[in-house]
């Protein structure tokens, strides 16, 4: 019996196989139009392939560049939670000159290594609206998650809209909105941004959104 239960389990994982691969090349690309390391999910000049393919490129263009991973790294996080236009306009350069010399895309859009949260995550939590519209502007993901970390920083998987109904940020929720963001979208416990605002008793983000019912699926 035990030799029968193996076979059946061995059977269930091989007809499993294909549609894990799928789903695995399905998050990869994701990752890619995001900023993001296919592999790992962190941001993209992690990826040593194609940030080293990048900077190659620069030097073949400007001789005695200084370009690295640590520079990058360095503006990339200030730009993050930066309140400062010029430091997002720099990154803004930045990201122009690595969408246009490799194959990275999404680069607004890259996540911290160290806390998994993109630009859209911080200003959403912090209310920033001038920096949410340079983002629009921008064509920035305002439903990208938070990634992978390496702080274990909670909320993982949170949209830019559950972070704001967490903070009660609802001058940002509402420029979410306006930049197309889905306000109904479920973190991986199920939960939506109205779940996150009604535990926290958020009434006026309750209020906003109870006001946005989801559509109902057509029959």
């Amino acid at each position: 019996m035990a030799f029968l239960h193996r076979a059946v389990v061995v059977a269930f994982l091989a007809l499993l196989s294909p549609i894990l691969s799928l789903a695995e090349d399905g998050l990869a690309e994701q990752r890619r139009q995001r900023g993001q390391d296919p592999s790992t999910g962190g941001p993209f000049y992690q990826d040593a392939e194609q940030f080293d393919a990048f900077v190659a490129a620069v030097k073949a263009m400007e001789t005695g560049s200084t370009i690295d991973r640590t520079s990058v790294q360095e503006l990339h996080e200030s730009f993050l939670i930066s309140s400062d236009r010029d430091v997002w306009d720099a990154w803004g350069q930045v990201c122009v000159v690595v969408e246009a010399l490799s194959s990275i895309k999404g680069c607004i859009d890259a996540p911290s290594g160290q806390t998994g949260r993109r630009a859209t995550h911080h200003a959403a939590m912090a209310g920033n609206v001038d920096k949410l519209s340079w983002l629009v502007e921008r064509e920035a993901n305002f439903d990208a998650v938070t990634g992978p970390n390496t702080m274990n920083a909670k909320q993982t998987g949170f949209s830019p809209a559950h972070l704001a109904a967490l903070t009660d940020q609802l001058p940002a929720l509402e420029l979410l909105e306006r930049g197309g963001a889905d306000l109904y979208q479920r973190a991986p416990g199920g939960f939506t941004p109205l779940d996150v605002a009604l535990e926290k008793g958020h009434a006026a983000i309750v209020r906003f959104l109870q006001s946005k019912a989801a559509p109902r699926p057509e029959l």
